[in-house]
């Protein structure tokens, strides 16, 4: 994937608190390298939600956006300093066919915080939670 010209790889993780954790990565000299954090920490979202860091990375949302990695969930933002990050709903089934890996780590951790299904993931329910 190309983003702001540069090669990047999505990873996907989870927070301490169980939030979900979205980064680039990069290669360089044939070894994998953090690039960039695509998600903030500022308090708990449920399942793909969470907050991005549009701050650090600029035309992130088209980014995201124009290779269905999800959207932005419209009136819905957290200010810290002068920035305000939206909230992301990112698509399950593409971060899985990016990092299949960290999806099922991620999906792990959820299953310690909260109850969830296999369908749960599959068909990314966040539809009805309530925000």
């Amino acid at each position: 994937m190309k983003y702001n010209d540069n090669d990047v790889n999505i990873k996907v993780g989870s927070y301490y608190n169980g939030a979900l954790y979205v980064a680039f990565t990069t290669k360089k000299e044939g070894n994998e390298e953090f690039f960039s954090d695509i998600t903030k920490n500022f308090n708990h979202c449920f399942s793909y939600l969470n907050y991005i860091d549009i701050n650090n990375n600029p035309g992130l949302i088209e980014f995201l956006e124009d290779n269905n990695i999800g959207t932005v969930v419209e009136n819905y933002s957290i200010r810290s300093g002068f920035v305000e990050y939206p909230l992301f709903h990112f698509n399950r089934d593409v971060l899985h066919d990016i990092d299949p890996g960290g999806v099922k780590s991620f999906e792990d951790v959820m299953n310690t915080f909260f109850e969830y299904s296999e369908d749960d993931y599959e068909n990314n329910n966040d539809d009805e939670l309530e925000l």
